[in-house]
């Protein structure tokens, strides 16, 4: 019985230990509402070297979200390009903004 609790510990630890865990703040977060496509890319690129210097793993990306974010779908369809910046991306949790912003795990 013992045992078994004992994988069950593993397998949260083992969970945890892969994901990344941070707060969004504001020298974490680019804003880039109302920028053209172009200019969103040089804020995030600044952004990620940044905090590549600083031992940042996470940034924020702050597009914004309407009924055509137009905005939010070009950068995340860019960032799937990005292999060698970005490790991976996701839409913030709910707590963080939500889809309104968009996590960056940095490479």
């Amino acid at each position: 019985k013992s045992g078994s609790g004992g994988e069950k510990v593993n397998t949260v630890n083992a969970q945890k230990s892969t994901s990344t865990l941070s707060i969004r703040t504001e020298s974490n977060t680019v804003d880039v509402r109302g920028c053209s496509v172009e200019e969103a890319k040089t804020k995030i690129k600044s952004k990620i070297s940044t905090s590549v210097q600083s031992g940042r793993s996470v940034i924020y990306v702050l597009h914004g979200y309407g009924e055509r974010a137009t905005l939010r779908t070009k950068v995340r369809d860019w960032l799937k390009t990005e292999r060698q910046l970005v490790r991976r991306w996701n839409p913030a949790d709910p707590s963080d903004g939500g889809d309104s912003f968009t996590k960056i795990e940095l490479s």
